[in-house]
This record gives C-alpha cells, sequence and structure tokens, in this order.
C-alpha cells in the first residue's frame, strides 16, 4: 500500500501543498513547529476521516481560512493498493451561517456547523465506506500514553485497529456507542421515576448484539498481538521479560465466565452474547442506583505485565515507551496478516525518543514491501545506509522541499 500524490488546501499550516512521493520511505526533516506532524496527520485523516491530535475537525481549518467565505481544509491522495488505485478526498467546510449547530452531511453528523464531505475515485462515500481501504499505523512520543494514560486510550487502539481491517467492527462500533448513550439516559428516567424499568429490556438487547461482537473481535486481536508483542519487546529491552497482553472483559467478570480464543468468531459472538445478558441482569439494581451502565466493552481494560508485573502501574518511563513501540510494531504485523497488505507506517518524531540499539531495531524492522513516512528534527540518527535509501524532504513553514543529497 502506498501514497503516491498527497495534495492539501487549507489544511493545519498548509494553505497549499502538492506533494509527489516517489519511494516506499519517505524522511520529512525540519525544525519544531514547521508542519512534520500536521503532514503526517493528513495521510492519518485520509485514512480515517478523524483528526490525530485535534480535539475537533474545526482545529484542522488553517486559520487564514476564516477570512474566506466559506472556511474550508481539503485532503486528497492517490492510494496505490493491490486491488487497483485509489483516489480519495477529503473535505470539511465551515458554514458561516450554520455556525454552532450541527449539520447532517455525506460524511455524517458533524457538530459545530461544520460539513464533511467524502470521494472515493469520484463518487461521494460516507465515512464508514473510506474507512479500512487506507490503512495506516502511527507512532509518535505522544503513544507513550497508551501504556501509561486512562483505559479508554487503550480501548481506543483496539478499536482503531479492528476498525480498520473489519467493516462490520467499525459499524457495530457506531451502533454500540448510539445505544450505549440512549440507554444511559433511559436508566437516569428510571431512577427518576419518569419511565417504567421494563423499557429496558429493547436497549439491553441493542447492547448485546453489537457488544458482544465488539468483545469477540477485540479478544482474538488481543491473541493475534500476544507473541509479536512480546517478541519485539525481548528485542528492544534485551532484558528476559516476558511482555503478556491480557484483556480484562468486565462481561465476562460480572458473568463469571470467561474470553475464549480457541472459539470460531460467530460461536464467541454467540457466547459472549450469553454472558453479556446475564451480566447485565446482575448489574440491574446498581445502574439503575448510579443512572449509568456499569458493564459492557466500554468499561474494559487492556493490561500489558511484564513478567507478571503491570506497566500501566509499576512501568518507568523507558519500560513503557518500549512497550509502546513494541505494540506499534506488532500492530502493523497484524494488520498485514488481516488484510494481505503492508499498512502506511507513520513515525513522527520518534527517533529522538529513542536510544542508539532501540533506533536501529525500529530502521531495520521497516519492511520495503511497505510505504514509512518518517519525520525528524535532524538526520544524525539515521545511519549513511538508510539515508541513501530514503526520500529526503526539508519542511520550513509549510513548505515542502527536496533536499540534495
Amino acid at each position: 500500500m502506498f501514497l503516491h500524490h498527497l495534495s492539501l488546501a487549507n489544511f493545519r499550516n498548509y494553505r497549499q501543498l502538492e506533494l509527489e512521493l516517489p519511494g516506499p520511505l519517505v524522511l520529512f526533516q525540519g525544525d519544531n513547529g514547521q508542519g512534520k506532524s500536521n503532514l503526517l496527520e493528513a495521510v492519518y485523516f485520509l485514512a480515517t476521516t478523524r483528526p490525530l491530535r485535534a480535539g475537533s475537525d474545526r482545529e484542522l481549518i488553517h486559520w487564514g481560512a476564516a477570512e474566506e467565505p466559506i472556511p474550508f481544509a481539503r485532503v486528497a491522495g492517490t492510494v496505490r493498493r493491490a486491488s487497483g488505485d485509489l483516489k480519495v478526498e477529503v473535505v470539511i467546510r465551515a458554514d458561516r451561517a450554520e455556525r454552532g449547530s450541527g449539520v447532517l452531511t455525506d460524511g455524517g453528523t458533524v457538530p459545530g456547523g461544520l460539513s464533511k464531505r467524502i470521494k472515493v475515485n469520484g463518487v461521494i462515500k460516507r465515512a464508514l465506506d473510506l474507512i479500512g481501504l487506507i490503512n495506516v499505523v502511527t507512532f509518535s512520543p505522544q503513544d507513550l500514553e497508551l501504556i501509561a494514560g486512562a483505559p479508554a486510550l487503550r480501548r481506543r487502539f483496539l478499536d482503531i485497529a479492528n476498525c480498520q481491517v473489519d467493516p462490520r467492527y467499525c459499524r457495530a462500533l457506531q451502533h454500540y456507542n448510539r445505544v450505549l448513550t440512549q440507554r444511559n439516559h433511559l436508566l437516569k428516567q428510571i431512577r427518576e421515576g419518569r419511565e417504567p424499568a421494563e423499557t429496558l429490556e429493547f436497549w439491553n438487547e441493542e447492547m448485546v448484539k453489537s457488544g458482544s461482537y465488539l468483545l469477540a473481535c477485540r479478544l482474538r486481536t488481543v491473541q493475534r498481538l500476544k507473541a509479536r508483542v512480546d517478541e519485539y519487546h525481548r528485542r528492544l529491552t534485551g532484558s528476559g521479560k516476558r511482555l503478556t497482553l491480557s484483556y480484562r472483559s468486565s462481561v465476562a467478570a460480572a458473568a463469571a465466565g470467561a474470553l475464549d480464543a480457541t472459539a470460531a468468531l460467530e460461536e464467541e459472538v454467540e457466547r459472549q452474547a450469553g454472558l453479556f445478558r446475564e451480566a447485565l441482569r446482575g448489574f440491574r439494581r446498581r445502574e439503575t442506583l448510579q443512572g449509568m451502565s456499569l458493564v459492557g466493552p466500554h468499561r474494559d481494560e487492556l493490561l500489558f505485565l511484564a513478567d507478571g508485573i503491570d506497566m500501566n502501574v509499576y512501568g518507568s518511563r523507558g519500560e513503557q515507551r518500549a512497550v509502546a513501540l513494541a505494540l506499534k510494531l506488532s500492530e502493523t504485523e497484524y494488520m498485514r496478516a488481516a488484510t494481505g497488505e503492508q499498512p502506511i507506517l507513520l513515525l513522527d518524531d520518534v527517533m529522538s525518543e529513542l536510544d542508539q540499539a532501540r533506533r536501529r531495531l525500529l530502521l531495520e524492522t521497516i519492511d520495503s514491501s511497505g510505504q514509512t513516512l518518517i519525520t525528524a528534527t535532524d538526520l544524525d540518527p539515521f545511519s549513511p545506509e538508510f539515508l541513501a535509501r530514503a526520500d529526503l524532504f526539508h519542511i520550513e513553514q509549510g513548505t515542502v522541499i527536496p533536499m540534495e543529497r
């Protein structure tokens, strides 16, 4: 999978950019604040329709575009896949007359008076139709929070990985989140005596319908990442510690059940559905009293245990960084095995966070069968052999210039 051309208009600090990416290995060098991370975020946005760092889509629109009649940002690219070339375009538009309201668009409802239009090969598509057509794996210093941060970040990691390889998972996740919102609202109304308790049954079953699929898929993903993560972790640390991934399911714990990694997917979905119903029955009184959903995939946790020690709680910054890097490298392999194609790897200023041995390992693992886009403030961490293989660009104030060798 290769991104051959990237086109930006009013995206972050890029007023206008037409960039040809000639090879599989591309290195962007520049000082901080010049637009290196923004360039990688544009590729991520093209693949997922989601901002990588911004809190909202509005933050992606260049500040100068606010003076235009219709402020907008556009990201477009040509991607070569085994099945053929794809031309993808995502346009965000801020409608002045509709600021502060949500509008229904081709890409879905976007809060804050924004509309989003998505095209694939010239045909208007929904966001759900685009996700999975371009696969990306990102790694940046902020990904340390995957290990050290809140459980929601680890759930999000699993969701993004699964959505890119399984459209059904993405639909189930969207449905589950809608049901969760409705169910929480209903639980508050039941607690206040404004709705009868029987009205919860419909939403329970809707929650089970999508949630059981999320559970089964997350288990399979964790199982497939396990061996790869441990191998990469040993190579990165040289410590001999065994790194184990463990998925802690609130459903399985509440229903005294377990996740079965050996079961066929549909069989495991049915089994999880039974456990989920049982867990909801057991939590019904507590959920009604608290007015919120207390059991389900939205309450689960992904643990990283090095010889049984929880890296989230007891890992040093260096140990957590090694786990995060091992996880991202494993995600790349997982996505290649699931789709048959190497995802585009986006490495944002990671060399400054790694020691020499880990830099060398990371560069050695970059597969020439896929495409890797790297940003760095200087070229010192890279060997002459690596630089000879890469296409080099310099970025300054939103301008991308090929570097002379």
